[in-house]
C-alpha cells in the first residue's frame, strides 16, 4: 500500500490513483473496474482500458444489469 500511495503522489493522475485505491479496497465490486477502465478509455489508452476489463472478467466480477 505504501508503494501505491507513493506512486499516487509522484506520477499518476489523481482520478486514476483514487480509482485504483477504490478497486484495491473492494475488488469484488465491478464499479472500480468500470471506473478505471473508463479513465483509461477517456485518455485514449485503449490497451489499458481493455486490460482492466479483462482483469474484471478473469476474476469473475460481473457488471450489474
Amino acid at each position: 500500500m505504501l508503494i501505491e500511495h507513493y506512486a499516487c503522489m509522484v506520477d499518476l493522475g489523481e482520478e486514476e490513483c483514487v480509482a485504483k485505491q477504490y478497486l484495491g479496497a473492494d475488488p469484488e465490486n465491478a464499479a472500480g473496474y468500470v471506473w478505471l477502465s473508463n479513465i483509461y478509455a477517456a485518455s485514449g489508452n485503449w490497451v489499458l482500458s481493455e486490460n482492466v476489463q479483462q482483469q474484471r472478467k478473469a476474476t469473475g466480477v460481473k457488471k450489474p444489469n
